[in-house]
C-alpha cells in the first residue's frame, strides 16, 4: 500500500499504525483519544485528522498525500524512524527494567519492616480482594505512576 488509513473512533494502542510506519508507509489516522496521537506527531511522521472532521477530513488528508509523492516519502521515512521506539527488543528491555524496579522495591520494603507481623506486609492475604483489605494494592492512575510505569515517548 501507498498510504495506511486508520479511521477508529477509539484505540487503546495502534499496532497497525506502528506496523505501517515500520514498513515506511505514511499513516493518515483519526486523532481519537489515546493511541494514534501517542504515536504520530501530526505533519512530522504522519497525519492526524480530528474526529469531528469525519470522512471528509480523512478524504482530504488522503487526497493531499495521493497528490504529493514527496510528502508521502518524507512521512514514510520519518514514520520508519518513529517506529523504532516500539521495536520489540526495546519494549522488552523497558519491561525488564520495570519488573526489576518493582522487585527491588518489594525487597527493600520487606527488609525495612520489623517484627513477624510486618514480614508478611507485602504479601497478598488469602482473602485478598475483600473490601477494605489492606493487602490489596491501590489502583488508579496515581498507583500506576507510583509503580514507575514509563510515560509514552511521544507527547502531544
Amino acid at each position: 500500500g501507498g498510504i495506511a488509513a486508520v479511521t477508529s473512533n477509539g484505540e487503546s494502542f495502534g499496532m497497525t499504525i506502528v506496523e505501517a510506519m515500520r514498513c515506511g508507509v505514511p499513516v493518515v489516522s483519526t486523532d481519537c483519544p489515546y493511541g494514534p496521537g501517542e504515536i504520530i506527531t501530526h505533519g512530522e511522521n504522519g497525519v492526524l485528522v480530528p474526529i469531528p472532521e469525519g470522512v471528509r477530513g480523512i478524504a482530504r488528508a488522503l487526497r493531499r498525500l495521493m497528490d504529493d509523492p514527496a510528502e508521502r516519502a518524507r512521512l514514510g521515512e520519518a514514520g520508519r524512524e518513529r517506529a523504532r521506539a516500539y521495536d520489540p527488543e526495546r519494549i522488552a528491555g523497558r519491561w525488564l527494567e520495570l519488573i526489576g524496579e518493582c522487585a527491588e522495591r518489594r525487597r527493600a520494603a520487606g527488609k525495612s519492616a520489623a517484627g513477624p507481623a510486618a514480614r508478611g506486609a507485602g504479601r497478598r492475604s488469602e482473602r485478598a480482594g475483600a473490601p477494605g483489605d489492606p493487602a490489596e494494592p491501590a489502583g488508579g492512575e496515581e498507583a500506576v505512576r507510583a509503580r514507575g510505569v514509563p510515560e509514552p515517548d511521544n507527547r502531544r
